[in-house]
């Protein structure tokens, strides 16, 4: 089976694209025109860009599907998420449907962030209705309504947790906690508790590949998650514990981070740095409740998450320990 892969250069895609290697599929993957190839001829390359449609035609023709992930996050210009997110999105569906009509099915890599924070102790399910916070989820749950509305080409879309693990990108939330109590500091977000759940990588993957390969998933959406919940403060735990570390606790209010993280955002937009991640740190904090079901992913195509938060966070603070020590 030929595939093509849209965001083909991020942490998501290139360990998409490893597995699909693995398992003998033949590959595109949809490259920015000044990006480089990172696989060596085992992949086809395809350099475009999904905000100009004419670029899209080589990269969607004769392939039987597409795993959408092409996206901007952490920028300032709401403009960026609907040329790139939403009509991004538009671009690719109708370059398919006028030169590969008969494309089997669309993987759309969606966010948690789409559907929003949920109430006290209430997981959120696909039947809820969806309260995105910022201008990320906001223009992945409007994507989410086109490929909804759009009767052409068949759809799956994974709202997926926040992913971590080995090369996670930086500014994520293992990069800022690792961070922290690699220097034995812990910031304790206040007033209340903050419940979240957090996906690795190799568990996402494997959903994204048990979602293609299921007839059932066609036309439906569904989150891909862990049931496994932890507080902030017990997730801090765990990183000093993999770390064999004790660490201060700093309690500090919400509204302080939210002010810092904007500060550190300026400071980096003035610097030309990316400030991906950023947002998604501040928001999660301000909001106490991120949860979300993985029971519809479960009955319909039998994902499971494998890899506990202490196994995945003692791996990924060996690979940081790793690159630190080839720095």
């Amino acid at each position: 089976m030929k595939v093509l892969v849209t965001g083909a250069s991020g942490f998501v895609g290139q360990n998409l694209i490893a597995e699909l290697l693995i398992k003998k599929f033949s590959v595109k993957a949809l490259l920015l025109p000044d990006e480089k190839d990172k696989w060596d001829k085992a992949v086809e390359i395809i350099h475009g860009d999904i905000q100009h449609i004419d670029t899209l035609y080589p990269a969607v023709r004769d392939i039987d599907l597409v795993f959408h992930l092409a996206a901007v996050k952490g920028v300032f210009n709401y403009a960026l998420y609907q040329d790139i997110n939403i009509n991004g999105t538009k671009n690719l569906v109708d370059a398919i449907k006028k030169v590969n009509p008969n494309l089997r099915r669309l993987i759309f890599i969606s966010s948690q962030a789409a559907a929003g924070p949920c109430s006290k102790n209430k997981m959120l399910t696909e039947n809820d209705s969806c309260n995105p916070i910022d201008n990320y989820g906001r223009s992945k749950l409007e994507s989410e309504k086109f490929l909804v509305n759009q009767t052409d080409i068949p759809f799956t879309i994974l709202r997926i947790a926040p992913i971590y693990g080995p090369g996670n990108n930086p500014l994520s939330g293992g990069d800022v906690l690792y961070w922290m109590t690699r220097h034995k500091i812990f910031l304790s977000i206040s007033p209340g508790e903050r419940y979240l759940q957090m996906i690795h990588i190799r568990d996402a993957i494997n959903a994204i590949m048990m979602a293609e390969e299921s007839e059932v998933t066609s036309n439906d959406t569904y989150f891909i998650t862990t049931p496994e919940i932890c507080s902030w403060r017990n997730m801090g735990l765990k990183y000093l514990q993999a770390q064999n570390l004790n660490g201060i606790v700093l309690p500090v209010n919400v509204i302080v981070l939210k002010f810092v993280v904007l500060t550190i955002k300026v400071y980096r937009w003035f610097k030309g740095l990316s400030n991906q991640g950023l947002d998604e740190i501040a928001d999660y904090f301000f909001h106490r409740y991120w949860l979300c079901s993985p029971a519809k992913a479960k009955k319909d195509f039998g994902f499971e998450a494998k890899i506990s938060l202490d196994e995945g966070i003692l791996e990924l603070v060996q690979w940081y320990k790793g690159r630190e020590n080839h720095s």
